[in-house]
Protein backbone atom coordinates (compact mmCIF):
# COMPACT_ATOMS: atom_id res chain seq x y z
CA UNK A 1 0.00 0.00 0.00
CA UNK A 2 1.42 3.57 -0.80
CA UNK A 3 1.42 6.53 1.10
CA UNK A 4 -2.47 7.97 1.21
CA UNK A 5 -1.29 11.44 0.04
CA UNK A 6 -3.82 14.10 -1.51
CA UNK A 7 -2.74 13.06 -4.83
CA UNK A 8 -3.22 9.42 -3.60
CA UNK A 9 -6.64 10.41 -2.64
CA UNK A 10 -7.71 12.04 -5.37
CA UNK A 11 -6.92 8.94 -7.29
CA UNK A 12 -8.46 6.86 -5.65
CA UNK A 13 -11.50 9.03 -5.43
CA UNK A 14 -11.78 9.02 -9.19
CA UNK A 15 -12.06 5.32 -9.61
CA UNK A 16 -15.81 5.89 -8.09
CA UNK A 17 -16.92 7.40 -10.68
CA UNK A 18 -17.59 4.07 -12.31
CA UNK A 19 -20.73 3.60 -9.71
CA UNK A 20 -22.18 6.41 -10.72
CA UNK A 21 -24.84 6.97 -13.58
CA UNK A 22 -24.74 10.06 -15.77
CA UNK A 23 -28.23 9.92 -16.41
CA UNK A 24 -29.42 10.60 -12.83
CA UNK A 25 -30.97 13.87 -12.63
CA UNK A 26 -28.80 14.39 -9.41
CA UNK A 27 -27.32 11.79 -8.34
CA UNK A 28 -24.32 11.53 -11.16
CA UNK A 29 -21.00 11.88 -10.36
CA UNK A 30 -21.56 16.30 -10.16
CA UNK A 31 -23.05 15.05 -6.52
CA UNK A 32 -20.01 13.91 -4.31
CA UNK A 33 -18.02 16.35 -6.65
CA UNK A 34 -20.53 19.07 -4.82
CA UNK A 35 -20.81 17.33 -1.69
CA UNK A 36 -17.39 17.19 -1.39
CA UNK A 37 -16.76 21.07 -1.77
CA UNK A 38 -19.62 21.59 1.18
CA UNK A 39 -17.88 19.31 3.72
CA UNK A 40 -14.54 21.76 3.18
CA UNK A 41 -17.18 24.25 3.77
CA UNK A 42 -18.30 23.24 6.82
CA UNK A 43 -14.53 22.59 8.49
CA UNK A 44 -13.60 25.94 7.42
CA UNK A 45 -16.57 28.18 7.88
CA UNK A 46 -17.99 26.28 11.19
CA UNK A 47 -15.96 24.41 12.62
CA UNK A 48 -12.57 26.45 12.87
CA UNK A 49 -10.77 24.76 10.32
CA UNK A 50 -9.84 28.19 8.07
CA UNK A 51 -9.36 30.03 11.96
CA UNK A 52 -6.69 27.16 12.97
CA UNK A 53 -8.35 25.87 15.81
CA UNK A 54 -11.50 23.44 16.83
CA UNK A 55 -12.10 19.94 15.53
CA UNK A 56 -11.05 20.14 12.19
CA UNK A 57 -7.51 20.88 12.87
CA UNK A 58 -7.19 16.97 14.16
CA UNK A 59 -9.73 15.99 11.74
CA UNK A 60 -7.63 13.66 9.04
CA UNK A 61 -9.94 14.95 5.92
CA UNK A 62 -8.54 11.44 3.76
CA UNK A 63 -11.39 9.04 4.84
CA UNK A 64 -13.39 11.54 4.42
CA UNK A 65 -12.87 12.63 1.08
CA UNK A 66 -13.39 8.29 0.46
CA UNK A 67 -16.80 7.87 1.53
CA UNK A 68 -18.37 10.60 0.23
CA UNK A 69 -16.55 9.80 -3.38
CA UNK A 70 -18.43 6.20 -2.81
CA UNK A 71 -21.49 7.38 -0.83
CA UNK A 72 -23.67 7.42 -3.42
CA UNK A 73 -22.26 4.31 -5.72
CA UNK A 74 -24.88 2.08 -7.25
CA UNK A 75 -27.33 4.52 -6.45
CA UNK A 76 -30.09 3.59 -8.61
CA UNK A 77 -29.03 -0.32 -9.03
CA UNK A 78 -31.28 -2.96 -7.98
CA UNK A 79 -29.03 -4.78 -6.09
CA UNK A 80 -29.71 -2.19 -3.24
CA UNK A 81 -32.64 -4.24 -2.15
CA UNK A 82 -30.49 -7.15 -0.95
CA UNK A 83 -28.67 -4.52 1.02
CA UNK A 84 -30.40 -2.93 4.70
CA UNK A 85 -30.04 0.32 2.80
CA UNK A 86 -28.53 1.60 -0.16
CA UNK A 87 -25.72 3.07 2.13
CA UNK A 88 -25.26 -0.46 3.16
CA UNK A 89 -24.86 -1.26 -0.31
CA UNK A 90 -22.35 1.82 -1.32
CA UNK A 91 -20.25 0.94 1.64
CA UNK A 92 -20.19 -2.69 0.70
CA UNK A 93 -18.88 -1.79 -2.84
CA UNK A 94 -15.99 0.89 -1.04
CA UNK A 95 -14.62 -1.72 1.10
CA UNK A 96 -14.23 -3.92 -1.89
CA UNK A 97 -12.24 -1.58 -4.05
CA UNK A 98 -9.99 -0.19 -0.63
CA UNK A 99 -9.19 -3.21 0.31
CA UNK A 100 -5.52 -3.42 -0.38
CA UNK A 101 -5.32 0.23 -1.20
CA UNK A 102 -4.94 2.01 1.91
CA UNK A 103 -4.83 0.56 5.82
CA UNK A 104 -7.78 -1.89 7.03
CA UNK A 105 -8.68 0.91 9.45
CA UNK A 106 -9.52 3.60 6.94
CA UNK A 107 -11.49 1.27 5.30
CA UNK A 108 -13.45 0.89 8.41
CA UNK A 109 -13.46 4.56 8.84
CA UNK A 110 -14.89 5.17 5.08
CA UNK A 111 -17.31 2.69 5.85
CA UNK A 112 -18.83 4.12 9.00
CA UNK A 113 -19.03 7.79 7.19
CA UNK A 114 -20.72 6.11 4.36
CA UNK A 115 -23.27 4.20 6.99
CA UNK A 116 -23.57 7.88 8.65
CA UNK A 117 -25.21 8.92 5.79
CA UNK A 118 -28.43 7.64 6.38
CA UNK A 119 -31.16 9.52 7.39
CA UNK A 120 -31.29 8.70 11.11
CA UNK A 121 -28.34 6.79 11.25
CA UNK A 122 -26.09 7.63 14.54
CA UNK A 123 -23.22 9.67 14.26
CA UNK A 124 -20.43 9.38 16.21
CA UNK A 125 -17.31 11.09 15.20
CA UNK A 126 -16.81 14.93 13.51
CA UNK A 127 -16.18 13.30 10.09
CA UNK A 128 -19.52 11.48 9.76
CA UNK A 129 -21.49 14.73 11.39
CA UNK A 130 -19.83 16.73 8.52
CA UNK A 131 -19.89 14.95 5.43
CA UNK A 132 -23.76 13.65 6.23
CA UNK A 133 -24.46 17.38 6.64
CA UNK A 134 -22.20 17.94 3.40
CA UNK A 135 -24.74 15.86 1.83
CA UNK A 136 -27.45 17.29 2.63
CA UNK A 137 -26.08 21.16 2.38
CA UNK A 138 -28.50 21.85 -0.22
CA UNK A 139 -31.54 22.15 2.29
CA UNK A 140 -30.18 25.07 3.72
CA UNK A 141 -28.94 27.42 0.84
CA UNK A 142 -29.27 30.84 0.90
CA UNK A 143 -30.94 30.79 -2.44
CA UNK A 144 -34.18 29.27 -2.16
CA UNK A 145 -34.01 28.21 -6.15
CA UNK A 146 -31.03 26.09 -5.57
CA UNK A 147 -32.46 24.17 -3.36
CA UNK A 148 -35.62 23.97 -5.55
CA UNK A 149 -33.22 22.63 -8.28
CA UNK A 150 -32.01 19.57 -6.14
CA UNK A 151 -35.75 18.96 -5.23
CA UNK A 152 -36.77 18.97 -8.87
CA UNK A 153 -34.00 16.66 -9.83
CA UNK A 154 -34.95 14.07 -6.59
CA UNK A 155 -38.36 14.19 -7.89
CA UNK A 156 -37.24 13.36 -11.54
CA UNK A 157 -35.51 10.49 -10.58
CA UNK A 158 -38.01 9.27 -8.24
CA UNK A 159 -40.24 8.74 -12.08
CA UNK A 160 -42.08 12.18 -11.41
CA UNK A 161 -44.60 11.02 -8.57
CA UNK A 162 -47.55 13.69 -7.65
CA UNK A 163 -45.86 16.63 -6.99
CA UNK A 164 -47.79 17.77 -3.81
CA UNK A 165 -47.03 14.34 -2.05
CA UNK A 166 -43.44 14.29 -3.31
CA UNK A 167 -43.46 17.70 -1.40
CA UNK A 168 -44.69 16.14 1.68
CA UNK A 169 -42.40 13.14 2.11
CA UNK A 170 -39.92 15.89 1.04
CA UNK A 171 -40.66 18.39 3.95
CA UNK A 172 -41.08 15.26 6.44
CA UNK A 173 -37.19 14.37 5.58
CA UNK A 174 -36.21 18.09 6.15
CA UNK A 175 -37.99 18.51 9.39
CA UNK A 176 -36.08 15.55 10.81
CA UNK A 177 -32.97 16.50 9.32
CA UNK A 178 -33.73 20.33 11.36
CA UNK A 179 -34.49 18.57 14.16
CA UNK A 180 -31.13 16.10 14.27
CA UNK A 181 -29.39 19.27 13.58
CA UNK A 182 -30.17 20.93 16.38
CA UNK A 183 -28.89 18.00 18.55
CA UNK A 184 -25.79 16.45 16.50
CA UNK A 185 -24.79 19.54 14.62
CA UNK A 186 -25.58 23.05 15.84
CA UNK A 187 -23.56 22.41 19.36
CA UNK A 188 -20.33 21.55 17.71
CA UNK A 189 -20.30 25.07 15.47
CA UNK A 190 -21.42 26.84 18.39
CA UNK A 191 -18.09 25.25 20.15
CA UNK A 192 -15.97 26.31 17.46
CA UNK A 193 -17.23 29.98 16.55
CA UNK A 194 -19.27 29.63 13.54
CA UNK A 195 -22.94 30.44 12.57
CA UNK A 196 -24.29 27.80 14.96
CA UNK A 197 -28.27 27.74 13.37
CA UNK A 198 -27.35 28.48 9.71
CA UNK A 199 -28.49 25.14 8.96
CA UNK A 200 -31.94 24.96 10.75
CA UNK A 201 -32.47 28.33 10.10
CA UNK A 202 -32.07 28.21 6.67
CA UNK A 203 -33.58 24.49 5.85
CA UNK A 204 -37.12 25.70 7.55
CA UNK A 205 -37.14 28.50 5.18
CA UNK A 206 -36.98 26.25 2.39
CA UNK A 207 -39.63 23.94 4.14
CA UNK A 208 -41.91 26.38 4.60
CA UNK A 209 -41.49 28.04 1.06
CA UNK A 210 -41.36 24.61 -0.49
CA UNK A 211 -45.33 23.96 0.34
CA UNK A 212 -45.94 26.56 -1.89
CA UNK A 213 -43.83 25.48 -5.38
CA UNK A 214 -45.59 24.80 -7.90
CA UNK A 215 -45.04 21.75 -10.09
CA UNK A 216 -41.97 22.17 -12.15
CA UNK A 217 -42.69 22.73 -15.58
CA UNK A 218 -40.03 20.54 -17.69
Amino acid sequence: MTELTPRRVDELSARAEQFYNPKLALHNWNHPLEVRRDFDQIIDNYLGGRRKFGPAMSLNRAPVYLAIAHHDDEHDSPENANYPSKEAYAAFIARRELAGEVEPEIVDEVEGIILATRLQAPRVTLGQVAAHYADVWSMADKDHEVFLDVNTRLWIEAGRPPWEGYKRRARKVIAITIEESLREFCPRVAAWGGDPYHFPIYAKKNMEQFANDPEPGL
